[in-house]
């Protein structure tokens, strides 16, 4: 988010106590979040630029799906010709 690392407050919360601390990042702090954020976006981006998504066949998860109405391959495992 193109924050600077002074305005940078990572704070652990404690939800069973409900102890708060607040400290201050390092450098390698910083450099070891940004390669997970970096490794979790080329995933990302790569699903991003599929245009066909092949489909999983089986019948709980062509249920659940959101694009069911444009899937012959989930219409055809349902019987909803």
């Amino acid at each position: 988010m193109k924050e600077d690392i002074e305005f940078i407050r990572p704070t652990i919360v404690n939800l069973d106590s409900g102890k708060v601390t607040i400290f201050q990042p390092t450098r390698q702090d910083i450099d070891r979040v940004l390669s997970i954020i970096r490794k979790d976006y080329e995933q990302v981006d790569l699903y991003n630029n599929e245009t066909v998504y092949p489909p999983i066949p089986e019948p709980s998860k062509c249920r659940a799906c959101a694009y069911l109405n444009s899937c012959d391959t989930g219409r055809r495992i349902l019987n909803q010709w």
